[in-house]
């Protein structure tokens, strides 16, 4: 059940309501299928990460680094993209339901492919996203070793390119 909350400001005042409609195990609705989803999501995410990484860092640094991240969030999203839709179609659910029993009628009513709709933005936001992060990262992690900045393999090159434009006048 979706519940019209009127105007509320924070988060408080709308976890406070929809407790008292509908109850505090709604609360934690889709909590069970966002766990099952989350684990093997992050196990992959990173372990594809410090898999890339080492190599494609010594090819072509911060480049590698970005291309190492979205990958690995491409690899994620891949392999439980289905059960992120099974845990988004539990929480917005009318009537609740488990995820087995959620699963196969959805199947039967409107087969498999729905596991899968909407992947594709999904991985269209995915890929800066995850690049960005995983350059973010890695270039504060640079800068918090030894309390001095360290650059990226590459980024040397790149400085020196932006130095060389020649002033338009």
């Amino acid at each position: 059940m979706q519940v019209s909350l009127g105007s509320t400001n924070g988060v408080l005042p709308y976890m406070w309501r929809i407790a008292q409609v509908e109850g505090l195990r709604s609360l934690a609705s889709g909590l069970v299928a966002n766990t099952i989803r989350r684990v093997p999501a992050n196990a992959i995410f990173f372990g594809s990460y410090a898999s890339l990484k080492p190599s494609m860092k010594e090819k072509a640094g911060m480049t590698g680094i970005a291309l190492a991240g979205a990958a690995a969030g491409i690899l994620s999203w891949v392999f439980t993209y289905p059960m992120d839709v099974l845990k988004t179609r539990i929480q917005v659910q009318e009537r609740p339901m488990g995820t087995v029993q959620l699963l196969r009628g959805t199947l039967k009513s409107e087969g498999p492919s729905f596991l899968f709709r909407g992947l594709g933005m999904t991985l269209l936001r995915c890929l800066p996203t995850y690049a960005v992060l995983f350059v973010t990262y890695e270039a504060v992690l640079n800068v918090l070793k030894d309390g001095m900045y360290v650059p990226l393999r590459g980024e040397d090159v790149m400085r020196k390119r932006l130095m060389e434009v020649p002033e338009q006048h």
